[in-house]
């Protein structure tokens, strides 16, 4: 199990904090439709994949204990935040579905080799 808030680079705050350019306010619009490929996620820096990944929580109402998280959702109109980090975490295993679930470990995955190669 992933904790959906981690940050893996700290100078990461001022990367790009809105969406790669969608008008949807998403930084992955088809991330909870459609399996992720990596041409999906090649141009994203480590902290739009962050984003990404937390999207996919915030999308079904999971609050962020980290207030730069929770500002950044906050932000958007699509987003309804109402189930604690606590439940949430505790439920995720019927929450995602099939995309959301293999889109979430692959995004972890892209986001810990961008770290590894310092990006």
């Amino acid at each position: 199990n992933q904790t959906s808030e981690t940050k893996n680079n700290s100078n990461s705050n001022n990367n790009n904090s809105s969406s790669n350019g969608s008008s949807s306010g998403y930084v992955l619009p088809n991330s909870s439709s459609s399996y992720l490929s990596a041409s999906d996620v090649k141009n994203l820096s480590s902290y739009q994949l962050m984003i990404a990944r937390n999207e996919i929580y915030a999308r079904h109402g999971r609050k962020f204990n980290d207030s730069e998280l929770q500002a950044y959702f906050n932000s958007k109109s699509w987003y309804q935040g109402t189930i604690d980090p606590e439940t949430f975490d505790a439920e995720q295993g019927s929450i995602f579905n099939e995309y959301e679930i293999a889109n979430i470990n692959k995004i972890q995955q892209w986001e810990d080799q961008k770290v590894s190669e310092g990006n």
